[in-house]
């Protein structure tokens, strides 16, 4: 987990430049605790570093793994330490993504959908303009 600030007062081009060149910048830490980045940034440790967090995973096919060792999955669960969490399959080429919400804290899941929505909306909605409002 890399933790960054982003600016969302931008183009869609300069934004993924900047958040490509904050994680570029950060790799060489990418297997440095939490509890020492929080140390270093200055952030009281009774607060929390980051409230959201972002996954974007190429694949999460798992069963072909299993079934090469003979064992059969039967159910995953994940969870979270973070009150707001998206995480973004890519399922592959053609088979399209799956979206999974999870949130800590006592939060209306009705609220939720209808950030997420509003934000993929707004995300495609100016996909073409190549800018965010």
């Amino acid at each position: 987990t890399l933790p960054i600030v982003c600016d969302l007062h931008c183009s869609i081009s300069d934004y993924l430049a900047q958040v490509h060149k904050e994680l570029t910048g950060l790799l060489d830490y990418e297997q440095t605790p939490l509890s020492k980045v929080q140390n270093w940034s200055g952030v009281a440790s009774q607060s929390p570093l980051f409230n959201t967090i972002l996954n974007y995973r190429h694949s999460t096919e798992e069963a072909p793994l299993f079934e090469a060792l003979g064992m059969e999955l039967l159910a995953t669960q994940e969870r979270s330490n973070y009150p707001f969490g998206l995480n973004v399959d890519n399922l592959g080429i053609g088979k399209g993504f799956s979206l999974n919400v999870q949130v800590v804290e006592k939060i209306d899941p009705n609220r939720i959908i209808e950030y997420v929505t509003n934000a993929l909306e707004e995300l495609i909605a100016h996909i073409d303009s190549d800018t965010l409002k």
